[in-house]
């Protein structure tokens, strides 16, 4: 599986500002950091989100509530 980079996404949003409008950045890089790592996540060798759909809802639900926050 391949998952997004931490640019990509962020090339992803710059992109979307582009074309919808909005403020450009965000209000922490370190926490958009550790969203694009959540679906990544596995303890004791189980993955914390094991469908695609929880892989692609992980980092979109950590965005919306934690620190990563567009400004």
């Amino acid at each position: 599986m391949r998952y997004l980079t931490f640019d990509e996404i962020k090339d992803i949003h710059n992109r979307m500002i582009e074309v919808f409008g909005g403020e450009e950045g965000i209000l922490s890089e370190e926490a958009l950091e550790d969203c694009v790592a959540l679906p990544m996540m596995s303890i004791f060798g189980t993955e914390t989100s094991p469908s695609i759909w929880s892989k692609a809802a992980t980092p979109l639900y950590c965005c919306k509530t934690s620190l990563c926050r567009w400004k």
